[in-house]
């Protein structure tokens, strides 16, 4: 048989292999991948116990925004995000406020929310909401992630703000200007990140540990059930 016999024979039994087979190894490539990307990026929900910042993590700041009052509750959950951040905005949308739908803020745990501004927008934003009503800062924060495409990108992105949040015109207007409290924020932002090696936003603790799971209400709620079994099994 000649050479080129050969490979043409090579070439037909190569093509009907894959008739049979390429379409099962195919999809048993895909699969794996799916199943090898789950356990490298997804398959770790939390961090060990923090070794260094976790006295940093428990002081409160002067302009936390919290979603339940119960100091002693079980779990507190920590979030440092920038307010111009769009992962931010889903992760408030898909995880926080269906939480607090639940109730979970009223009976199981808490959030701390603490602004980390990565840009002047998101620093407005975030002197704003230090100077509106503790009371009323929780809804002011949805409100502000809710409406975020809009005035994020606004040329008068500051006029959007203030139109948005409630409370004294003035008062607001002269919070902007305030430099004192906008030094304070910025100094909070360069402690949480030399603390805590914060390195993007939004960065999630559940009481010490740091969340490391995506950012889906499923793997998020699995997190939460794992601290409370373990804060039961301390107790």
């Amino acid at each position: 048989m000649s050479k080129s016999a050969r490979i043409q024979n090579s070439k037909k039994r190569t093509r009907r292999w894959l008739d049979e087979y390429g379409v099962w190894v195919l999809l048993f490539s895909i699969f794996s991948g799916l199943f090898t990307f789950k356990i490298y990026m997804g398959g770790k929900l939390l961090s060990d116990k923090l070794s260094s910042g976790s006295e940093f993590l428990k002081m409160s700041t002067p302009y936390d925004i919290q979603y339940g009052s119960n100091q002693n509750s079980g779990i507190t959950i920590t979030e440092y995000a920038s307010m111009t951040c769009g992962h931010c905005r889903r992760f408030h949308k898909e995880i926080i406020l269906p939480l607090k739908k639940s109730g979970f803020f009223q009976e199981q745990g808490r959030l701390v929310f603490r602004n980390l501004p990565l840009n002047k927008v998101a620093l407005d934003a975030a002197v704003l909401l230090s100077c509106v009503d503790e009371k009323d800062a929780p809804k002011a924060l949805d409100l502000l992630f809710e409406k975020q495409k809009i005035w994020a990108y606004s040329e008068n992105s500051q006029a959007k703000l203030v139109s948005y949040l409630k409370g004294d015109q003035q008062v607001l207007d002269a919070c902007l200007i305030d430099k004192k409290r906008r030094e304070a924020i910025i100094a909070t932002r360069f402690d949480a990140t030399q603390n805590l090696k914060i390195t993007g936003t939004p960065t999630i603790f559940i009481n010490d540990r740091r969340y490391m799971g995506e950012h889906t209400l499923e793997d998020f709620s699995k997190a939460l059930r794992l601290i409370e079994k373990s804060s039961k099994a301390t107790q």
